[in-house]
């Protein structure tokens, strides 16, 4: 057994937007990542044994998400160029299309 810890794993933004893209499966539309803060006050000491106290304000992530954008920006991506589908699975909806398309045409007479 090695004492040596994992490295963290550090990522951008816009890399945690695509991730979550690709982890839902998405590929169409264009996306943005939304974050969710909750905010609070509070008197906080920094150091207990001064007895100094101070007002404080601090925020807090509550949740990260996805939301359907108008355009690409900042933090806003098309969903088909980051994820694209994959070829073979465009021929299986293509072909599955046609057949579905065949047996809805009414029997001629």
């Amino acid at each position: 057994m090695t004492d040596q810890k994992a490295p963290p794993y550090i990522f951008d933004l816009d890399e945690v937007l695509v991730a979550l893209i690709k982890q839902k499966g998405i590929h169409e539309g264009i996306w943005s990542l939304g974050v969710e803060f909750g905010f609070g006050a509070a008197v906080f000491s920094p150091n207990a044994t001064e007895g100094n106290s101070f007002p404080t304000a601090f925020a807090q992530v509550h949740k990260i998400g996805l939301s359907p954008a108008d355009a690409e920006g900042p933090l806003a991506v098309d969903a088909a160029k980051v994820n694209p589908v994959k070829k073979l699975v465009k021929e299986a909806v293509a072909v599955a299309g046609k057949s579905v398309k065949a047996a809805a045409k009414p029997a001629r007479k």
